[in-house]
């Protein structure tokens, strides 16, 4: 983060959002992630989103999937089921505007409405935070254990062929 000239920029990266509230007792409930509370808090302009991480950090795999090596080993076949289900999963978020993502996912979300729901989408969908499919390109993981590592959830650099494969995205 620092590499990017953010000056001491105090940055959380614990899926939040970044934002400017005017009350100090709303920072508590900020913290739970909770995107219709987020949602609400801008509604009622106590406070705005001011960036998305991934504007700031640029692409940065924040969602993996892990398995132990035995398991890859021996149920290839179901790890790739898996990885050609998120795959579509992926192209239809890409393929498609935030009103009909929302559509599709209302359900999973049902404290929160439709218009708030596609906002959100939009914001990610603005942001580039969706990567086109399940390949991780090995600069983006480096740039997220620069992350931890500036954030102290780990204290030295791992190798990417010991976490990552993409064996599963030929």
């Amino acid at each position: 983060i620092k590499n990017k000239n953010l000056n001491d920029q105090i940055i959380q990266l614990q899926n939040e959002v970044l934002i400017n509230t005017r009350e100090d007792n709303l920072n508590e409930q900020i913290k739970e992630s909770n995107n219709e509370l987020k949602s609400q808090i801008e509604k009622q302009k106590y406070g705005c989103v001011l960036s998305s991480l991934g504007q700031i950090t640029g692409k940065v795999p924040y969602t993996t999937f892990y398995a132990k090596e035995d398991f890859i080993t021996n149920n290839k076949n179901i790890i790739k089921k898996f990885n050609k289900a998120l795959n579509k999963g992926l192209k239809f978020v890409n393929e498609n505007d935030s009103k009909t993502i929302a559509n599709a996912i209302i359900n999973q979300f049902p404290d929160t409405n439709i218009n708030d729901l596609a906002n959100l989408i939009d914001r990610y969908k603005n942001a580039d935070s969706w990567y086109e499919n399940t390949y991780v390109n090995i600069d983006d993981y480096y740039r997220l254990i620069d992350i931890m590592i500036y954030g102290e959830a780990i204290n030295k650099k791992v190798k990417v062929e010991t976490l990552i494969t993409n064996e599963f995205n030929k």
